[in-house]
Parts: structure tokens; C-alpha cells; sequence
């Protein structure tokens, strides 16, 4: 599934229907949702063993740029094995910059150059050129990229050369502009996975060293996207532009780019499902309850109540998905007086500092074991193996362990756009 299903949308519409048909339909087992990037790198160790004779050893970096999309995820390889290390991504509530939008503005741009009047999305008119782009895009792979390596080695040429001739005729200079948003897209997300602010603060501060680097020994591309001359071209040249902050060789594997993009994902996931590659993940986000409390400030003039808050992780990010198969509880235990406890989550994601909070809706509904007013109760969280969270409560007087109650639902409502945390702290 796209690395936004896992990462930064857990309970995204598709995914339910997904599971469903699996169950119900196919009447399969789910083991687990796997993200495309890690799919990918599952099929591209197996790849290297059969060419090589030897199983890859070291950290491959999976590009993956599709119609919606662009994810990135850090895999440490080794026999039969895939350790996410890391990822990041954009797209979210809507799309991200990537293939779609794209060949949208690209067919917008030619229009108005050609009729004199603006293409409107959603217009019979715009479905038909649409459709036929793609089927040009896929008849006349390699004569698009020969165009733009031509007009790349002749700027010259950039108004001149038609780059797409169906069905629509394209030039250079047309189809810069229509990538330049996507461009911006790709270095975003690169240089927020690479933590590039922080790498040239340290360095302008002298305080910057190898230990700071990541290490990326192969870089491989998959998604259909990254069929495109231009997305390889600015993955790469970011990549090597800060390559100071980079350890590793940096391979580009590009010899096995078509087939890549034509059944990496299906065939690493086939191969994950069938335990021949072993996958451990990490879940990027640090998810827990809020406590609220008022302290008793004396002094010499007055007493009075100070509003407290305390953040309590339950889950840390960047720790392995492996960890909390079972519920990581607070150590301390809390009182409460209702059977059916108000209480509010918080959540720090794994591509920024900000918090978001959110009170537990009514309709999860949650019932505390053997409540009482003599009793309290620990809270805890847990993981299952698609990193959907769920939260548990266990009593002190009788140490029983609620249902666990899923927070698909409440987690999602809590990102903002492309992945971000609206509200501050």
C-alpha cells in the first residue's frame, strides 16, 4: 500500500476496503500492510542475490514516485532481511506533487499556448487529452526521454524541441515549468529526510561530523513516475549536491529501473507474505496521553492553582514496530471517576517538533476494568503489524486488561495536510 497508508494516514478510506476484500472476498489471511518503498527493497535484495550470487549487504535508499506521492525509505539489507531505517513522504488529505499533478498542468499549459483559453479539470475535454497522454507516455517512453536528454545537452533547443508530440505538442521549456512544482516537492521532502537545516546549522557552527551523516550506499527508483527523465534527474541531483552530508557509495541502480517499476513492489510483497524476506519496521511517531493537573503555588501574599501539563510517550517514535506488539504501559497509576475516563492523546510526528492533541471521542466508547472509586488503572499502547495504534487499560486491584480499543480514526484526524502537524504546542 502507498507509504501514506502506514506512515501518515492510517486510517485512510482505501485501507479498510482493502482489508475487506482480502478477508471477505479472497477469503486470505492479512498478515500485514506493507508499504510500497519496503515491498520494493524486499525485491530488489532478492534481485541482487540472483545477479550477484551474494545477498546485498548495506543501506539502500527506495525512491518512490507515483501519481500522488513521492515516499523515501531507508532499508538496512542483509540476508533475507529489510530493517526500515527511515522514511518521509508528502501527499496526505490530498495529493502531493507528483505524477498527476504534473501531467495536469502540463496539458493546461499547452492548451492555453494552443486554443487561447484555460483547460478546466473535470471537462469531457480534459478527460480525452488526459487519456491520451497516457497512452503516449507509455507508447513513446524512450523518445520522451531522448528529447529531454537532447534539449538537456542543447538549452537552446528548450523552445524549440517538442518533447511530447500527442495530444498535444509539448516543448522544453513547457514541460520545466509544468515540473518545477514537483521539483520543489522532491528536494522538500529530500531535505527534510536527510535533516538538512540542522546538517548546515552545524556546520556554520563547526559543530558538524561524520557521525552526523547518513549513510546511503544504493539508491533505487520505483513508482511509475520515476520513468520520467526529469524526477531521476532531480532526486539525483540532490543527492550529489549534498553529498557532504551523505555516507556511503551512493550507487544509482538504473539498469533495472523498468523492471523495477513493473513489479518490484507485487513481487517483494509476494515475497515478504511468503516469509522469504523478513521485515522489521519502525513506527515514525511518538503517540501518548496528556495528563492535566492543577498544582497548590504558595506564597507569602496568596495561594493559588496553577494549571499543570505533563506529555507522557506511550510509543516513541523511531523505535521498532517490534517493541510494542504488546501494550507499553506509564508506569504510574491514575485515578479515575466515571467508568467511561475522558482522556486526550498526543502526538509528535516523525518529520517535525510540533504536537497535536485530541480528546478521545465518545464514539470510542472506552469501559475501565472492575472500575471503582478504590480502584486505579494504568494506561498503555500497542502496535499490530500494520501500525495501526491501539490504547489498553489494566486495573491495579485485579491487574485485568481491557479490549484494546483502535486509534485509526483519532490519529488521522490529527495530521494536517501532506503529513504535517497543524497545531502547535
Amino acid at each position: 500500500v502507498p507509504q501514506s497508508w502506514i506512515t501518515r494516514q492510517p486510517n485512510h478510506l482505501g485501507r479498510p476496503k482493502l482489508e475487506k476484500i482480502i478477508k471477505e472476498k479472497l477469503n486470505l489471511p492479512l498478515i500485514q500492510l506493507i508499504s510500497e518503498p519496503v515491498a520494493a527493497a524486499a525485491y530488489y535484495s532478492h534481485w541482487y542475490k540472483n545477479e550477484h550470487n551474494e545477498y546485498f549487504k548495506g543501506n539502500v535508499l527506495v525512491c518512490d514516485m507515483g501519481g500522488g506521492t513521492f515516499d523515501v525509505t531507508l532499508c538496512k539489507l542483509n540476508e533475507n532481511k529489510v530493517e526500515v531505517l527511515k522514511n518521509d513522504g508528502n501527499g496526505i488529505s490530498e495529493l502531493g506533487r507528483a505524477g498527476v499533478y504534473f501531467d495536469t498542468k502540463l496539458l493546461q499549459i499547452a492548451y492555453q499556448r494552443t486554443e487561447e483559453k484555460e483547460l478546466k479539470t473535470g471537462t469531457n475535454t480534459f478527460y480525452e487529452l488526459y487519456k491520451k497522454l497516457q497512452e503516449y507516455k507509455v507508447d513513446c517512453a524512450n523518445y520522451i526521454t531522448e528529447n529531454i536528454q537532447t534539449a538537456n545537452l542543447h538549452p537552446s533547443y528548450s523552445k524549440k524541441l517538442p518533447i511530447i508530440e500527442s495530444p498535444l505538442i509539448c516543448y522544453m521549456s513547457e514541460v520545466e515549468e509544468a515540473f518545477a512544482e514537483v521539483k520543489i516537492g522532491i528536494e522538500s521532502v529530500l531535505s527534510r529526510f536527510i535533516n538538512l537545516k540542522l546538517l548546515q546549522e552545524k556546520e556554520t557552527n563547526n559543530t558538524f561530523d561524520d557521525s552526523d551523516k547518513i549513510k546511503i550506499d544504493q539508491v533505487i527508483f520505483v513508482g511509475g513516475f520515476n520513468e520520467f527523465e526529469l524526477t531521476r534527474q532531480a532526486i539525483k541531483n540532490f543527492l550529489l549536491n549534498n553529498s557532504q552530508y551523505i555516507n556511503g557509495e551512493m550507487k544509482f541502480i538504473e539498469e533495472i529501473n523498468a523492471r523495477m517499476a513493473a513489479k518490484a513492489i507485487s513481487f517483494g510483497a509476494t515475497l515478504i507474505a511468503n516469509n522469504h524476506v523478513h521485515v522489521e519496521e519502525i513506527y515514525p511517531h511518538t503517540v501518548g496521553i496528556v495528563l492535566e493537573w492543577k498544582l497548590l503555588n504558595k506564597s507569602e501574599s496568596e495561594i493559588k492553582l496553577v494549571n499543570k501539563k505533563s506529555y507522557i510517550p506511550l510509543i516513541k517514535g523511531k523505535n521498532k514496530i517490534s517493541e510494542y506488539k504488546t501494550p507499553t504501559f506509564y508506569e504510574d497509576y491514575l485515578l479515575a471517576f466515571e467508568p467511561h475516563p475522558k482522556l486526550t492523546l498526543y502526538i509528535q510526528p516523525g518529520s517535525g517538533q510540533n504536537t497535536a492533541e485530541k480528546e478521545i471521542p465518545k464514539s470510542i466508547d472506552i469501559v475501565l476494568p472492575n472500575f471503582s472509586l478504590e480502584n486505579r488503572w494504568k494506561v498503555g499502547m500497542k502496535l499490530d503489524d500494520s501500525q495501526l495504534a491501539y490504547i489498553v487499560f489494566t486495573d491495579e486491584l485485579k491487574n485485568q486488561e481491557s479490549i484494546p480499543y483502535e486509534l485509526g480514526n483519532i490519529l488521522t484526524e490529527m495530521f494536517g495536510l501532506d503529513g504535517l502537524i497543524i497545531s502547535n504546542d
